[in-house]
């Protein structure tokens, strides 16, 4: 089965769904295309959908991971 690139992913919902705000997320070994769906208004709840290929789970995963630590540990040293 042929895999879809990240390319081609984001240039599908850019044309196909314009009202909906998508970014290349690409950061290290992280690599995903992020969508949300809500508008920028902060009085309201907004959902990111993540689209990960396969092959980038596992790093992908960690980077979350480690992501999580750093902001945690930041939470618990700004009280």
């Amino acid at each position: 089965m042929k895999s879809i690139s990240y390319d081609e992913i984001y240039k599908y919902i850019k044309e196909n769904y314009k009202k909906l705000k998508c970014i290349k997320s690409f950061r290290g070994e992280y690599k995903a295309i992020h969508v949300y769906f809500g508008n920028d208004d902060n009085e309201k709840f907004q959902w990111e959908l993540q689209i990960w290929n396969k092959e980038d789970e596992h790093t992908n995963l960690e980077s979350h991971a480690k992501h999580k630590q750093e902001y945690t540990k930041w939470e618990k040293e700004n009280k």
